[in-house]
């Protein structure tokens, strides 16, 4: 884990890792939080299939 610390470092240094025009990202512990998932069935509480299934066959959110 150290490492990708490491690497997060230098690459903040060297790029920029956000823009004054883009929305940030919420904490993914509040977005998980915030969620109810049913993992078993795959399905998160308020996501409906769009049409597209996975090679496997599961419907994409």
């Amino acid at each position: 884990m150290q490492d990708v610390e490491y690497v997060k470092s230098v690459l903040a240094q060297e790029y920029e890792t956000s823009h004054p025009h883009e929305i940030e990202y919420p904490d993914l512990s509040d977005v998980i939080d915030g969620n109810e998932f049913g993992y078993p069935a795959g399905t998160v509480f308020g996501e409906k299939p769009n049409g597209s299934k996975s090679p496997e066959g599961h419907d994409y959110l």
